[in-house]
């Protein structure tokens, strides 16, 4: 008969013997690391191999560069804003060993399933300069990617991710439309976020009206959460 589980708290879990089980979580820890190199690989081609380019024929920026930029800026912003700064300890501290022979504690293992931390970069964070409608346009397909993850942890009945996911749109919403002036491209991109906080917005209320009840209501939003680039380029 399989082991009896005996619950720790929602981010660890030990059998009865007390042994950890922790390969989920490496497994998310180990699927962070590669994000974190797969965007620094993204940011070295840019720098050696396309800036160079556009740096000598400026026009190629408004194309297909443009593009590339908006998807590097929404794959940072994401990765910052879930994971944190790597200057804050955000990345670094993951669970991972610091030194060779050191051992993962359990501790370690509950950041794997962390609050996202929040932050949101700024056009002056990034390693590479961004006009301001390549940070717009990334910044608006950020919350596509935010919409996903609010309902990947709707499903896990973590009310204070979903919380988190809703607080970082409406701010990203709100700040896009006291804009005086935005590129054209941005207010193709606002009804997908809007249809975005709403959708979030509903969730967090299903799942206060759950807690409420004292039952295990399904959270999910009906239909996919859009990506905000939806209609407005690949």
């Amino acid at each position: 008969p399989e082991a009896k589980k005996i619950k720790l708290d929602s981010t660890k879990e030990l059998d009865a013997s007390g042994t950890l089980k922790p390969q989920e979580e490496l497994d998310a820890i180990r699927t962070r690391m590669e994000h974190r190199d797969e965007l620094r690989e993204m940011e070295e081609c840019i720098q050696k191999e396309l800036l160079p380019i556009v740096e000598e024929e400026p026009p190629l920026r408004s194309g297909s560069f443009a593009n590339v930029m908006e998807e590097y800026a929404e794959a940072k912003l994401f990765f910052v804003w879930l994971l944190g700064r790597e200057d804050e300890g955000g990345v670094k501290t993951l669970g991972m060993p610091t030194a060779e022979g050191e051992l993962l504690l359990p501790h370690d293992f509950a950041l794997a399933r962390a609050v996202p931390k929040g932050a949101l970069l700024l056009p002056e964070d990034f390693l590479i300069a961004l006009q301001p409608e390549e940070y717009l346009g990334g910044l608006c397909d950020l919350t596509g990617e935010i919409g996903r993850y609010a309902v990947q942890r709707g499903t896990s009945r973590d009310h204070d991710g979903v919380q988190a996911c809703l607080e970082a749109n409406s701010a990203i919403s709100l700040a896009i439309q006291t804009l005086e002036r935005s590129p054209g491209g941005i207010n193709k991109k606002m009804d997908q976020l809007r249809r975005s906080v709403e959708k979030i917005e509903r969730m967090t209320y299903e799942m206060s009206l759950s807690n409420a009840a004292g039952i295990n209501m399904n959270t999910e939003v009906t239909g996919t959460v859009e990506n905000a680039d939806d209609g407005g380029g690949d």
